[in-house]
């Protein structure tokens, strides 16, 4: 993860993986990832902005997933 990107998008990031689960959108996809921009964040919901966040939440979805094993596990 791009430590600039994340000090300064990082919260919200965390807000449009949440709006992501609780709408049951795909982060994977690009167009669900712009729909969740237009909704969090319309000012900048374009598709360059969408690849980008597709691909951030990606690594946090994957790293949250890791962690919340990882304290199961204890």
């Amino acid at each position: 993860m791009d430590k600039d990107w994340l000090k300064k998008n990082g919260y919200k990031l965390k807000i449009v993986y949440s709006y992501a689960v609780v709408n049951k959108l795909n982060i994977k996809s690009k167009e669900d990832v712009l729909k969740i921009l237009q909704a969090t964040d319309p000012e900048n919901a374009n598709e360059g902005q969408a690849e980008i966040y597709s691909k951030m939440l990606q690594l946090f979805g994957n790293r949250l997933r890791k962690t919340i094993e990882k304290g199961l596990e204890n």
